[in-house]
């Protein structure tokens, strides 16, 4: 049988999906990351991140933090806004496009950019997805790690 070209296949190079690559490599994945975009690319949102997800990575974030609010504040159409302390400051907010580069550059994955997953078909013995013109094997299908394995694609 035929060796697979990838482990698994990430769609998606944002923070989810950089951060599903890192930890997949680390368990000893052979990881390709499929980004629809070309990098890096500007993502439209407030960047932020949770400190206990930084926590749970082995390196540090601390370049990458540009603000540590101290309260957020909620709107609503017609009615008065609302303010709420955020006292121990559990939230930072980062450059996504950096932090997702930052992320994706320790996941240790090859990256495929400006492509899209246009499809993914099981057979009896292997999972094949196309990504632009390359149509490549994940996993062989020969044990009952099928299911998992399919499972793990992460699409957005």
């Amino acid at each position: 049988m035929t060796r697979p070209d990838f482990d698994v296949i990430v769609a998606g190079a944002g923070a989810g999906g950089a951060a599903a690559a890192y930890y997949l490599g680390q368990a000893g994945l052979r990881v390709l990351v499929v980004e629809k975009a070309r990098l890096p690319r500007y993502k439209p949102c407030g960047g932020a991140i949770p400190r206990p997800t930084l926590a749970r990575f082995p390196f540090d974030f601390t370049n990458l933090i540009s603000a540590a609010p101290t309260a957020v504040r909620f709107t609503f159409s017609n009615l008065p806004y609302v303010d709420l302390p955020l006292p121990d400051r559990p939230i930072v907010n980062v450059q996504r496009s950096q932090f997702d580069a930052f992320l994706l550059a320790r996941s240790g994955a090859e990256v495929l950019e400006g492509v899209a997953v246009s499809d993914v078909a099981e057979g009896v013995s292997q999972v094949r997805v196309r990504a632009g013109e390359r149509s490549l094997i994940i996993f062989n299908l020969d044990n009952q790690l099928k299911i998992f394995i399919f499972r793990i694609i992460i699409r957005y």
